[in-house]
C-alpha cells in the first residue's frame, strides 16, 4: 500500500474524531439522576416555622401549603377565613382549609393543632422529612469532570464570580461553596437542554434573585433544583423556575413570581406573588374545587341565593354553565367564620343571624366557586319583636323548639361538650350545664404553646413558638417533646478511602428516623445523611482530617488518616455519564490514527529507500 492510502485513512479518520470530540463536547455533562422529593413534592409551599402570606389581592398559589411543626394557630397567617391566625376557612372534615378568597390558594391548606381534628400530622412530618433526605441527597451529588462544576473556579461558566446572570449553563450539577458570599441572578441566566435534562446548582450561602431564569431547548421547571444553605430572597423582578430546597428560609417580596416549589426547613413569606408547580407535576389537593371538565371545557360555577328570615335564613346553592339544578353537599361559609354547614338534598341550608349584612359563600368540589356575596339581614329588632317562643329557647333572635331533655339544635350551641368540636368547650351560665331550656355556646379553647384536645387545653413541653419553654442545651425539641439526640462512633478513626460507622440514638435508643450532617475537615462540605433501620449511618473518608458528626445539638468525631482513596464500591446513584461510548470510541480512533501514522511514516520511509536504490 502507497503512503497515499495512507494519507487518506489518516483524513478520513482525523475529521471523524474531530466530529466525535465535538459532539460529546455539545452533549455537556453527564445528566444527573433526578432528585426524589417523596412527598414533599405534594406540596407547593411548605414550611417548618413560618408560613406567611400578606398581598393577598395579586397572591395566587396554585397547589397545596403546608406547615409543620410549628402550630398553625400562630404561625400560618394571611389565608383568609376570620378565625384563629387567618388560617382559613376549614373543611368539615377538619382535615385541611381552604383559602379566603378561593383565588388565593388553588388548593389545600395543612396544619396541625386546632382546628385541625384528625390533624393530618403524618403527611406533613413525612413531607418535611423527604425535604431533609432530598437536600441532603443534593449535597451528597459528586461534581468530577464529566459531571458538573465548582463555580469559583476561574475555568468555570462563571469565570469564578458568584454572579449566575448573563450566563447560559446546560445540565449537569453546578456548586457555589463560599458561604459567606451571596450567590446572585442580577440580569437574566438561561438553562438550555431537553425535556429530561436535570439541573442541578448547590449553594453554600444566601441567594438573591433579580432578574428571570429562562429556559430552552425543551428544559421543563420541574426538573431544576436549588439546594440553598443561607436564605433564598426572590426580589420584585424576579421570576425562577424550579424547585427551592432551602435550610434558611424563603421569602418572596412583591411581584416575585415561581414557576416550582418553594420548601423550606424553616419559614416562608410571601408578598402579592404567583406561585404554581411546575408543568407535568401534581400536588396531592383538590385544587380547590376548580376542575375542568374532559375534552377542555371550563368548569360549571355555582350561583347563590338568600332569603332572609328571623327564624333561619335559606341559602339555595344551584349549578350554572350549564344549568344542573340544586346542588347537594356545598359548603357555606357566613362572614368568614367558620363553615357553618352543607346543603342539602334539595340545594339549601339555614342559618341563624339577623342584623344588617352577612358575607356568604359556597364551595363545592367540581364547581368554581361563588366568591363572597353581601346580602342584607333582616334587623335584630324587628326579629326580636317578632319572636314568640312559649316552647323552646330564644338563641341568636330566633326560636329554637326544645325538647325536654334540652336538644340543641342551632350551630355553636350546647349544653354539655358533646355538642362541641374537640378543639371547643362548651360554656354556659354558672350551674346551668345540662338543664333544660338553657343554652350554653361553644367557644375554641385557647392558651399558650399547647393545643386543644379532648376539650382541653394541653401544654407543651417544648415548642418553636417564643412563649414556650426551652429544653436543656443537651437536648432538642421534638413533637413538642425534650429529647437527647446522640452520635456514637465505635472508631475513633480510619484510612481515607474507607467508609466508618455510627450509631444515631434518640434517649440512648437507635434512632432509625434521625438523620445527621456530616462536616468533612475542609469545613464547606456539608453532607446530610439518613440513618437505616438500624439507626446507623455510613461515613465516606475521602479527605485527610477529622469528620464531624451532628445529631441535634450533639455530635461525634472520626479522624480520617492518611491512606489511599478507591473508588466506592457501591453503586453510583447518578445516571451512566452522556456521551461514554463516545469517550471509548475516540481512544480508539486516536490509536489507530497513531497507529495509521507509524505506517505512513514506515511507507515513505521505503518509498524512499527503494527509490535510492533505483
Amino acid at each position: 500500500m502507497g503512503n497515499g492510502f495512507y494519507k487518506s485513512l489518516f483524513v478520513v479518520f482525523g475529521l471523524l474524531t474531530l466530529f466525535l470530540v465535538q459532539v460529546v463536547s455539545a452533549a455537556g455533562y453527564a445528566n444527573p439522576a433526578l432528585v426524589n422529593l417523596g412527598t414533599a413534592g405534594d406540596f407547593v409551599v411548605l414550611g417548618q416555622s413560618g408560613v406567611t402570606a400578606t398581598g393577598i389581592a395579586t397572591t395566587h398559589i396554585t397547589g397545596d401549603v403546608g406547615l409543620y411543626p410549628a402550630a398553625a394557630s400562630t404561625q400560618l397567617t394571611g389565608f383568609g377565613g376570620g378565625g384563629v391566625g387567618g388560617m382559613g376557612v376549614m373543611d368539615p372534615s377538619n382535615t385541611f382549609s381552604l383559602s379566603n378568597p378561593t383565588s388565593l390558594v388553588a388548593g389545600n391548606i395543612y396544619g396541625t393543632g386546632a382546628p385541625w381534628d384528625p390533624a393530618p400530622t403524618a403527611k406533613l412530618l413525612a413531607a418535611t422529612s423527604d425535604l431533609v433526605t432530598a437536600e441532603g441527597n443534593v449535597y451528597a451529588r459528586t461534581r468530577g469532570p464529566t459531571e458538573g462544576e465548582d463555580l469559583n473556579g476561574a475555568g468555570s461558566t462563571t469565570g469564578g464570580t458568584s454572579e449566575l446572570g448573563g450566563h447560559t449553563f446546560t445540565r449537569g450539577v453546578y456548586r457555589w461553596p463560599t458561604g459567606a458570599q451571596t450567590t446572585t441572578i442580577s440580569t437574566d441566566m438561561t438553562l438550555s437542554g431537553a425535556a429530561d435534562d436535570i439541573f442541578i446548582f448547590e449553594i453554600a450561602g444566601p441567594f438573591d434573585i433579580h432578574a428571570k431564569v429562562n429556559l430552552i431547548g425543551g428544559a421543563q421547571a420541574k426538573n431544576v433544583y436549588w439546594a440553598v444553605a443561607g436564605q433564598t430572597t426572590i426580589y420584585g423582578s424576579g421570576d425562577i423556575s424550579g424547585n427551592i430546597l432551602d435550610q434558611t428560609g424563603i421569602a418572596m417580596q412583591n411581584g416575585a413570581k415561581l414557576t416550582g416549589r418553594a420548601l423550606a426547613q424553616t419559614a416562608v413569606t410571601i408578598d402579592g406573588n404567583a406561585i404554581s408547580l411546575p408543568a407535568g407535576t401534581s400536588g396531592s389537593g383538590n385544587n380547590n374545587g376548580q376542575q375542568g371538565q374532559s375534552g377542555g371545557l371550563p368548569a360549571p360555577s355555582l350561583s347563590l341565593s338568600v332569603v332572609p328570615n328571623c327564624s333561619g335564613n335559606i341559602v339555595t346553592v344551584v349549578g350554572r354553565n350549564p344549568d344542573s339544578g340544586p346542588v347537594a353537599g356545598a359548603l357555606i361559609v357566613v362572614n368568614d367564620e367558620r363553615a357553618v354547614g352543607m346543603t342539602n338534598s334539595s340545594g339549601q341550608m339555614n342559618f341563624s343571624g339577623c342584623g344588617d349584612s352577612a358575607a356568604i359563600y359556597a364551595h363545592a368540589i367540581g364547581y368554581v366557586s361563588t366568591g363572597t356575596k353581601d346580602v342584607k339581614l333582616i334587623s335584630c329588632s324587628i326579629c326580636g319583636a317578632q319572636i314568640k317562643c312559649p316552647n323552646g329557647v330564644v338563641l341568636g333572635n330566633e326560636c329554637i323548639a326544645a325538647p325536654i331533655p334540652y336538644v340543641c339544635l342551632a350551630p355553636n350551641c350546647c349544653i354539655d361538650n358533646a355538642q362541641c368540636a374537640n378543639s371547643e368547650t362548651c360554656v354556659t351560665p354558672t350551674g346551668a350545664a345540662g338543664t333544660a331550656n338553657v343554652t350554653g355556646s361553644c367557644k375554641q379553647v385557647t392558651g399558650q404553646c399547647g393545643q386543644a384536645q379532648d376539650h382541653k387545653f394541653v401544654k407543651y413541653e417544648c415548642g418553636p413558638d417564643p412563649v414556650c419553654n426551652s429544653c436543656a442545651s443537651s437536648q432538642s425539641c421534638e413533637n413538642n417533646i425534650c429529647v437527647i439526640l446522640g452520635v456514637n462512633c465505635p472508631h475513633a478513626s480510619g484510612m481515607v478511602g474507607t467508609n466508618m460507622t455510627c450509631q444515631l440514638t434518640r434517649d440512648n435508643q437507635a434512632c432509625k428516623d434521625c438523620s445527621a450532617t456530616i462536616i468533612a475537615p475542609s469545613g464547606t462540605e456539608r453532607t446530610v445523611v439518613s440513618a437505616d433501620a438500624s439507626g446507623q449511618i455510613q461515613i465516606r473518608l475521602i479527605q485527610e482530617g477529622n469528620y464531624k458528626i451532628l445529631n441535634g445539638p450533639n455530635y461525634g468525631y472520626v479522624v480520617a488518616t492518611p491512606g489511599t482513596l478507591e473508588t466506592p464500591a457501591t453503586t453510583s446513584t447518578k445516571a451512566a455519564p452522556a456521551g461514554f461510548d463516545y469517550l471509548w470510541l475516540i481512544s480508539l480512533l486516536l490509536l489507530l490514527l497513531i497507529g495509521i501514522g507509524i505506517g505512513y511514516w514506515y511507507a515513505t520511509k521505503k518509498h524512499k529507500k527503494k527509490q535510492s536504490e533505483n
